[in-house]
């Protein structure tokens, strides 16, 4: 049976790339900036889908070092919900504000590999059920991107 999909999601993991980290700098915190605004346009400029962050204040359902991995980014205002994480003790999604997200790690160690046509993927161990099922891939199944969405998640 031949399996072909247009869409794939962030549960694949390539199976050919180099992580190697060519130098090293550090994320800002917000305590080294003046405003609130003025740290949300850093997060803003700065943030991208499958990044790792931690609550800096508690926000809702989100407490303060709550950690988790971007999934959506809405560029507009800076004083939205701008960015949806799925966060780790949630077990969820939940959107939260630019003003209220840190970094974890530095931008060099962030370890979600930018995927482009033609590079070969599989399915993660740690996946239980694929968000787009399982059809005729399995974990041990080798892919081949053939185009990567505007959002950044789905190949």
């Amino acid at each position: 049976e031949e399996c072909d999909s247009d869409t794939f999601d962030p549960d694949v993991e390539p199976t050919n790339i180099n992580l190697g980290v060519s130098s090293y700098r550090q994320f800002k915190t917000r305590e080294q900036f003046h405003s609130v605004e003025e740290y949300s346009r850093y997060v803003k400029e700065n943030i991208a889908i499958g990044m790792n962050v931690q609550c800096c204040e508690t926000y809702e359902e989100i407490r303060k070092g709550d950690a988790g991995r971007v999934t959506k980014i809405d560029r507009d205002d800076i004083h939205n919900l701008n960015v949806q994480v799925l966060w780790t003790r949630k077990g969820g999604t939940y959107w939260v504000k630019y003003s209220v997200l840190e970094f974890i790690g530095s931008p060099d160690s962030q370890d979600t590999p930018t995927f482009k046509s033609g590079d070969r993927v599989r399915v993660k161990r740690s996946v239980k059920s694929p968000k787009y099922k399982w059809g005729c891939v399995t974990h041990t199944s080798v892919g081949v991107v053939r185009s990567v969405n505007r959002n950044g998640l789905d190949v």
